[in-house]
């Protein structure tokens, strides 16, 4: 036997109660929408607009960087040079004569 699967009740007319509810329901989101639009507004005119770097600022920026990276790899590699005792000597003193003092003697 073949069974019908086309609908065959028409859907119930909406009544007014249902058309008052929808169109409070409506009106609720457009207002939520609007505060939602008004709060994003408000926000972004605290923060001014973010310039995009050009592609040689970019670059130069990640030049600079990566010099860091190696000075500062370089460093870490590189031990201090050992003079022994060469620093710690006595050096002579160096004593020049005062131009004042050789005429009044």
């Amino acid at each position: 036997m073949a069974t019908n699967t086309h609908a065959t009740a028409k859907p119930a007319k909406p009544t007014l109660l249902d058309w008052k509810t929808y169109r409070a329901e409506k009106k609720e989101k457009k207002a939520q929408e609007q505060e939602r639009k008004r709060k994003r507004e408000e926000d972004t005119q605290d923060v001014p607009p973010a310039k995009k770097k050009s592609r040689n600022v970019c670059r130069r920026i990640k030049q600079k960087a990566d010099a860091e990276r190696k000075a500062a790899e370089w460093r870490s590699t590189r031990s201090e040079p050992d003079f022994g005792d060469w620093d710690k000597k006595e050096k002579p003193k160096i004593t020049l004569p005062l131009r004042g003092a050789e005429k009044s003697s």
